[in-house]
């Protein structure tokens, strides 16, 4: 696997963004086994659950046209505080967007929630 900017791992042919994670707070659908959630560079998304490390529920496609302008990168963290992780939009601009996601379905589109941070050369969030 490649990886982009921000040192993430890109799918074979670089289009897709796909992240697991095994920590705490990274869990789409609360639980204690991490999910499995797949981000293209178009604004796509897509979110597989995990049980007991296994697949359970495939979510399917949540959400299409966010994120995909240029310069942007989606990201997942736990932003409310639910122990659910949340979908995180950046761009190279410095510009910042989240949508809340709960029981592994999209809950709440916060919008546009801060610009002008973390947008110099060389920078990216995390």
């Amino acid at each position: 696997a490649a990886e982009n900017q921000t040192g993430v791992d890109l799918d074979v042919n670089g289009s897709s963004l796909v992240e697991t994670f095994g920590i705490d707070p990274h869990y789409a659908a609360g639980g204690h086994t991490a999910d499995l959630m797949c981000d293209d560079t178009a604004g796509n998304h897509w979110i597989y659950i995990y049980e007991d490390g296994k697949p359970s529920q495939d979510r399917g496609h949540i959400r299409g046209g966010w994120c995909g302008h240029a310069g942007a990168y989606t990201q997942h963290a736990d932003v409310d505080g639910d122990g659910m992780a949340d979908m995180i939009c950046d761009d190279t601009a410095g510009n910042h967007w989240v949508y809340l996601i709960r029981d592994g379905k999209l809950h709440q589109d916060l919008g546009h929630v801060k610009s002008g941070w973390c947008g110099h050369g060389g920078s990216y969030t995390q």
